[in-house]
């Protein structure tokens, strides 16, 4: 059996959101200028009044590497949809166009961090 974990999280990666993190800032007030992408693919501020869907493994949805808060989403707004993350990304490549079947690097600007700040 395995002790409790002084991990603090790895860096997460949100495919569909843009922002700047700054470590020297107090947690908190580290991430800046949060956006969502649009269905038009263009970026849009965070808008603290509307409901996002997020997709995520179930590890994370369950709370571990310290992504706490996730843990706390329950009931309906849960859905488990029975995949492993590797099950999921090899059907996400089965169902690309024949003609489209390798992945490429994205754009910057489609990078979930924009700016990224670890200096004192």
């Amino acid at each position: 059996m395995v002790g409790p974990s002084l991990n603090t999280g790895c860096y997460p990666y949100t495919a569909g959101c843009a922002g700047n993190l700054d470590l020297n800032k107090p947690k908190g007030s580290r991430l800046s200028h949060l956006e969502i992408r649009a269905a038009d693919g263009s970026y849009q501020p965070f808008d603290l009044n509307k409901t996002y869907k997020v997709v995520t493994i179930s590890f994370l949805a369950d709370g571990n590497d310290s992504y706490t808060s996730l843990k706390n989403i329950t009931g309906e707004r849960r859905v488990e949809v029975g995949l492993d993350y590797a099950e999921a990304f090899l059907q996400y490549v089965e169902r690309l166009p024949r003609s489209n079947k390798a992945l490429t690097r994205l754009p910057v600007k489609d990078y979930s961090t924009q700016l990224f700040v670890d200096t004192p």
